[in-house]
């Protein structure tokens, strides 16, 4: 019997998402999908992972206030950081030199030369997924210019631009399907932040007892956070001092773990500064 799909969301010929029944006593469904970015290598998992579960409420619920409810809370958990660094790491296909046009503005290519301005050897080989991040920049510049590997979230003080990530990366993914049912992704996903050119915006500075205790509290927070992931580190390299020499860039606690760390100082220095 050929597959069977229902419901069914089709935004172009070549890209469909629904859920599957192959028999016809089948009583579960199998989430299928083609060309979408739940299925697509090319962008980071989060957006995947969103667009899926958002999909699957859909099919079960047909309302749409609830994949509403469901995008918002994930939206409102990306920005205030409490998710996992690897679900927002691109991985794309380098094409080598040869493939792309003079000027190209490619992450994988620009990775590529940074590698080989270091080291000739260590360029990606074509066909090679090159990981990157974006991080925080000024506004205003190119987000080529944000392109950053994972390991250098560690070595700077940098960290991966979440509002940047689901304006220009998650909510056009959701909106290339939610509105085909006429749903105003862009509406149910806006977040308000106050512009600062400094670490500090102009209402948090006004505020000084208010800001003091919720930098505290962020602190006390990231720092919890690294002692339990350090608590993961030290029992997968069974001794506390090989933590701090830990390379394994493939590791999501490494990352993790780095990220973490980076926070609790920078916020620490941020609430000596403003104490000053």
């Amino acid at each position: 019997m050929t597959k069977g799909l229902s419901p069914l969301c089709s935004p172009n010929k070549k890209r469909y998402v629904g859920f599957m029944y192959e028999t016809v006593d089948q009583e579960k469904p199998i989430f299928d999908a083609k060309g979408i970015e739940t299925v697509r290598r090319d962008s980071c998992p989060a957006t995947a992972k969103i667009l899926e579960k958002s999909l699957k409420i859909l099919f079960q619920t047909r309302n749409l206030d609830d994949v509403k409810d469901y995008v918002q809370k994930q939206f409102s958990k990306i920005l205030n950081e409490r998710v996992n660094i690897m679900d927002f790491i691109f991985a794309k296909e380098y094409r080598g030199r040869s493939g792309y046009k003079p000027g190209a503005c490619v992450p994988a290519l620009e990775i590529a030369k940074r590698r080989a301005a270091k080291d000739p050897r260590s360029e990606p080989l074509p066909g090679e997924r090159v990981p990157y991040v974006v991080v925080y920049g000024p506004p205003g510049l190119p987000i080529i210019r944000l392109v950053r590997e994972p390991d250098e979230l560690l070595n700077d003080s940098t960290f991966a631009s979440m509002p940047s990530i689901t304006s220009h990366v998650i909510t056009p993914a959701l909106e290339r399907v939610f509105s085909l049912m006429g749903a105003n992704v862009k509406s149910c996903c806006a977040s308000c932040g106050s512009p600062a050119t400094s670490s500090l915006c102009d209402n948090c500075l006004q505020d000084s007892s208010g800001t003091i205790a919720i930098l505290h509290n962020k602190i006390r927070k990231w720092e919890r956070n690294v002692d339990n992931l350090r608590q993961v580190c030290t029992s997968c390299t069974k001794s506390n001092s090989s933590v701090d020499h830990c390379v394994s860039v493939d590791c999501p606690v490494f990352l993790q773990t780095g990220f973490s760390q980076e926070r609790f100082i920078s916020g620490f220095i941020l609430k000596e500064d403003y104490n000053s």
